[in-house]
């Protein structure tokens, strides 16, 4: 950061936590050079008044009389129903600085449409008007599934309308304003935000008004980037259209919470220009606060401009790999920055893959099975379904000496060989293919193992009891292994789990 304002942000944080009344007297009694004084004293006369900051009327000093008109109410909505040019006017969907936002109907290709109007105090000024037709050109260059789609511009009656794809869903600031974003969340959302970027970069076109409120998650899904109304074309974009400046040195343009501090100093801008504003919104999903601080809108902008970002506090969870592109973007300098955004959109990838591994390298430390005696364990679950699955063929051939009560003797006894081993089989199966997953596995499980297993046990051994006594070869196989049957799941199978598992008690 430059000294000019790393010296005006320590000043202004120091007077901004004294009295009102103490803190003039507090600057100019810091021995800071006048200028650094005068800037500090603005930011803190506005300090109360954030509604005001950069945003003042114009000064009417030295204008005639016919230049002088009088305010001008905000514009009426369009009834609905409206017809502009091919386009049925519906429901207003939203309302800025630069209009209104209307659901529409293109009667031509039988589409719902969103119409973007500019507001009649502004469509007569010639460097508006064509900032909105300059929107139109640079959004309707672009094609890629993460930017809104431009389908036209339409000049009725004087009137510009933007026409552009209708997107139901809802912002990211609409979503913020309900929870926080867990970190893999936050994370995922940024990447799609950064390739949508990317896309736009390659083309030399840049965003600068990228926030919240101009980024909507469609009900399908899809995340969107809307509204380059405030881009900026490069060298690059002049295979696209004619290259129109309309965003001068010294013309500050955008939502200054979310501007790069080259953007609030009027200085020239970049694609590293968004970078900046990604960063700021990444780091909210993560935290639900703004990186600098929030307050007023003055104090945030001297935060921006002269001082590092808020540490994540304790209930903050952003991994190391994750904070450092989030520095690395927030970095007053541009050329501190990534040097593209395709670069950036690579180490946001790299941290989620570090984030992953970390969490995939806890579950397995924490609930994987342990070498060497997972081997048992797992011969066990596969012995057991055999064996279970063996025991079918005698207690078939034997049906018929249990009388009337036969068929139904052997249907119990399959259904609990059915589920007793078919639940072994998907755990010996999850060990060997998922093993991250077996604590979750066995938990879900056991209850119908153990219910299957007491009674795959009491009904050999309740069978072999009621056996004729010319069977009693087969009496004795039946009550002998369903006695066996009944250890190993009360005694044999606990212990082989105990051994096999560092936390998890059958």
């Amino acid at each position: 950061m430059s000294d000019h304002w790393d010296r005006v942000g320590t000043l202004f944080d120091a007077a901004v936590a004294l009295p009102v009344a103490e803190r003039a007297a507090f600057v100019r009694s810091s021995g800071e050079p006048d200028e650094i004084q005068q800037e500090v004293l603005s930011l803190l006369a506005s300090h109360d008044n954030a509604a005001g900051f950069l945003d003042k009327p114009p000064d009417t000093s030295t204008r005639t009389d016919a230049d002088i008109h009088e305010p001008e109410p905000d514009p009426v909505p369009l009834a609905e129903g409206t017809v502009v040019g091919p386009y049925r006017i519906g429901a207003v969907v939203g309302a800025g600085g630069m209009g209104i936002v209307y659901e529409g109907y293109d009667t031509r290709l039988h589409r719902r449409v969103a119409i973007k109007s500019l507001s009649p105090r502004l469509s007569r000024e010639e460097r508006q008007r064509e900032r909105l037709k300059q929107e139109a050109r640079a959004a309707a260059a672009l094609t890629h599934p993460g930017i809104a789609t431009v389908f036209a511009l339409e000049e009725v009656s004087d009137q510009l309308y933007i026409v552009s794809e209708y997107l139901d869903g809802e912002t990211l600031r609409t979503m913020l304003e309900r929870r926080k974003f867990s970190t893999v969340e936050a994370l995922g959302v940024a990447i799609d935000m950064a390739v949508a970027l990317a896309a736009a970069h390659d083309r030399g076109i840049v965003h600068r008004d990228l926030k919240p409120e101009n980024v909507i998650r469609t009900t399908g899904g899809t995340l969107k980037i809307l509204d380059f109304g405030l881009a900026q074309f490069e060298d690059a974009a002049r295979d696209l259209m004619s290259k129109t400046r309309l965003t001068q040195p010294g013309f500050i343009a955008g939502t200054p919470p979310y501007m790069a501090p080259e953007q609030l100093l009027g200085r020239e801008t970049d694609s590293r220009t968004d970078q900046f504003s990604l960063g700021v919104v990444l780091y909210e999903l993560c935290t639900g606060r703004h990186a600098f601080g929030g307050g007023s809108l003055p104090s945030t902008i001297a935060r921006i401009l002269a001082s590092d970002p808020v540490p994540p506090g304790r209930d903050d969870v952003i991994p190391p790999a994750l904070w450092q592109v989030i520095e690395r973007c927030l970095q007053k300098d541009p050329s501190q920055r990534y040097e593209s955004t395709r670069v950036l959109v690579s180490a946001l990838e790299t941290a989620r893959a570090s984030i992953e591994n970390v969490a995939s390298a806890s579950a397995r430390d924490s609930r994987a099975p342990v070498a060497p005696t997972v081997w048992w364990w797992r011969f066990h679950q596969l012995a057991a379904a055999l064996l279970y699955a063996v025991m079918v063929v005698p207690v078939w051939y034997l049906h018929g000496s249990f009388g009337r009560v036969g068929l139904f003797f052997f249907f119990a006894v399959l259904a609990a060989v059915v589920v007793a081993g078919g639940l072994r089989l998907h755990l010996w199966f999850s060990s060997r293919v998922y093993p991250q997953d077996l604590f979750e596995r066995r938990a879900e499980v056991a209850r119908g193992i153990r219910i299957a297993d007491v009674a795959f046990a009491g009904l050999l051994i309740v069978g072999g009891v009621a056996l004729p006594p010319d069977r009693a070869g087969w009496s004795a196989l039946l009550i002998s292994f369903g006695m066996g049957a009944g250890l190993a799941a009360l005694f044999i199978e606990p212990a082989t789990a105990r051994a096999a598992f560092r936390s998890e008690l059958q």
